[in-house]
């Protein structure tokens, strides 16, 4: 039995992908040719739009990058007028509530990860009720 772990960041295009594993036993080599086909990134943030609504379903979003795994980051949500909501950090869930708790109200707002001095991404979440 083999275990293969393959990590990719969040710009990888689809397409099919090639490539050979190679491994040993006492003195016998073994070649393996796989192919990997991605049919559509994973979305880094999602849902988008999110309804936190309450009812079980796409009730937060979550802003999952790869680049975050082995540091810390945080995500500053704003309103479209760019003032600061809420900041996330570790846990990079928001649940549609400003930082003192309060739900906002349904609308567009804007987000920016980053790690460090590195922004990773910006972008719009759209919040549904």
């Amino acid at each position: 039995e083999a275990r293969l772990k393959i990590k990719t960041a969040t710009t990888i295009r689809p397409g099919t992908y090639r490539f050979q594993v190679q491994g040993h036993v006492l003195d016998i080599h073994r070649f393996a040719n796989c192919e990997i086909r991605i049919l559509q990134p994973p979305a880094p943030v999602m849902p988008n739009p999110f309804t936190a609504n309450g009812d079980g379903f796409n009730d937060q979003v979550t802003f999952k990058f790869p680049e975050l795994e082995n540091r810390s980051g945080r995500v500053l949500i704003f309103d479209m007028a760019g003032r600061k909501i809420i900041e996330l950090s570790d846990y990079l869930v928001w649940t549609g509530h400003d930082e003192n708790g309060n739900a906002l109200s349904p609308g567009a707002y804007l987000y920016v990860v980053e790690a460090g001095d590195d922004v990773l991404a910006r972008g719009v979440i759209g919040l549904a009720k």
